[in-house]
């Protein structure tokens, strides 16, 4: 594997560009809000970070020395272990258990360290007679290797890859703000009011960005197998929303919609704090009346927050008759509610 930078650099690099405290909190929120372990290692697959306190999500079945032994080692690289999937790396343990680094980029394809996420469970879990099987192979206790695989996150692969997308914008976006001002300071410039906007923006910037944005509509459609969808900005002057991003929706739609807060269901949701799941043209008394697009046979609606502000609304809907995972959605809308708070907070801590 070839490095942006020589071996012997390689720490140094990683230590100045990656705080271990800020990144502590980042990587703590992430967890949280993605019920996935994570871990930092540097370009040498060195352990750079990891969350003592975290025992949850694979963390404790990695301290099996059969299980875990294989990645880590004393003298080895993890990231020998390993291999090549699409734009990220994969490890795959004996147990049916996977793993991803995420590459944490200057630019593109000069990593400073990776994110290594999981382990995780890809589609399905064995049954429980072929972990008996395996835990007797290995010499594992059968109901303490069960409890720990319980705790272990079960995703398609499509929901991964829209996640491992997400983490690695945050994570590119971070470590780029943080190179422009060690790079600002070892030349001792005073960075004039037009260059700090570029260097410092808000974690509120972050958040209303396209990409930003792109990432979030494109992840809650595949958590909620719904094929159209919008993410619509609070406009807090004029006290409307507008459409920002959105997917399977005519454009000229998209530019021209504006929603007066209170107005519409996306209105009420601001209004009322409140989520919807809508069912063809089904509503309580005081949404029904809004309920006038017959074509449309399942909808979710719900307000989205920035440090406990609504900054948005995300809207999901389908065409098709069968019902996409409608009783998962509140679960979804509060999973990708955590996404936010912590994009905010890693943006913020810089």
């Amino acid at each position: 594997m070839d490095y942006p930078i020589n071996k012997d650099a390689s720490r140094r690099v990683t230590t100045e560009l990656i705080d271990r405290e800020r990144w502590r909190l980042i990587l703590q929120r992430f967890i949280e809000a993605l019920q996935i372990n994570i871990f930092i290692v540097d370009t040498e697959g060195k352990v750079f970070l990891t969350l003592p306190n975290i025992e949850r999500y694979g963390a404790k079945l990695l301290d099996y020395s059969s299980v875990g032994s294989d990645m880590f080692s004393a003298h080895d690289s993890i990231l020998d272990r390993f291999k090549k999937h699409g734009f990220y790396l994969e490890y795959h343990y004996s147990l049916g258990l996977h793993s991803f680094a995420v590459p944490i980029d200057i630019e593109e394809g000069k990593p400073v360290a990776y994110l290594v996420v999981g382990p995780v469970i890809l589609t399905k879990r064995l049954d429980n007679s072929e972990y008996e099987a395996i835990a007797q192979k290995m010499g594992l206790n059968f109901r303490d290797l069960v409890d720990a695989l319980h705790d272990i996150r079960v995703i398609s692969f499509v929901n991964l890859r829209a996640i491992l997308d997400l983490l690695y914008e945050v994570s590119k976006y971070v470590v780029q703000l943080t190179y422009k001002q060690v790079e600002s300071q070892k030349k001792h410039i005073k960075l004039a009011d037009e260059s700090r906007e570029t260097i410092t923006p808000s974690a509120r910037s972050l958040v209303y960005s396209n990409d930003f944005l792109s990432s979030l509509l494109e992840i809650a459609l595949k958590m909620t197998r719904t094929e159209c969808g919008s993410i619509m900005i609070l406009d807090q002057e004029k006290g409307d929303l507008f459409i920002k991003v959105s997917r399977g929706i005519d454009k000229t739609i998209a530019r021209n919609t504006r929603v007066k807060v209170g107005e519409g269901i996306a209105g009420l949701a601001v209004q009322e704090d409140a989520s919807y799941v809508i069912h063809g043209t089904e509503g309580k008394n005081r949404i029904k009346s809004l309920l006038k697009r017959s074509e449309i046979k399942h909808s979710f609606i719900a307000p989205l927050k920035l440090k406990d502000s609504i900054f948005g609304v995300l809207n999901l809907h389908t065409k098709t008759d069968v019902d996409p995972l409608l009783d998962q959605k509140p679960n979804v809308a509060k999973r990708l509610s955590k996404l936010v708070s912590a994009v905010a907070d890693s943006a913020a801590a810089y």
